[in-house]
């Protein structure tokens, strides 16, 4: 009895573990041009609904370069959808443009034109 207790507590422990090293294989890194981005509340707002989404692991915006970089799990989530989030918060995301009523809601200090 005690042989089948290890033996499945060893194959729990090994199925843990491949889980692991998968999700770790399955992050992708991009670089999205976010041209209207242009004062730290920006940087914020962009922060704020990228990390929103499920399976984003770190979000940097580098607002002198105007490029927001973003690492995920592409198990969970994808460059379109994070892009689509940039735009619905107000801000072009690549070739996506932003959402224009949001566009419009952003202070002053947000709004480019």
């Amino acid at each position: 009895m005690k042989l089948y207790i290890f033996i499945f507590l060893t194959f729990i422990l090994l199925s843990c573990k491949d889980n692991n090293s998968k999700q770790t294989s399955q992050l992708t890194e991009v670089s999205i041009q976010v041209p209207t981005v242009v004062c730290e509340m920006c940087e914020e707002t962009i922060k704020k609904t990228v990390f929103g989404l499920e399976g984003v692991k770190s979000v940097e915006v580098d607002l002198e370069k105007k490029i927001t970089h973003v690492k995920f799990n592409s198990a969970q989530t994808n460059l379109e959808t994070i892009e689509m989030a940039i735009s619905n918060s107000g801000y072009d995301a690549n070739n996506r443009k932003r959402n224009p009523e949001i566009y419009a809601s952003l202070p002053d200090c947000c709004k480019k034109d």
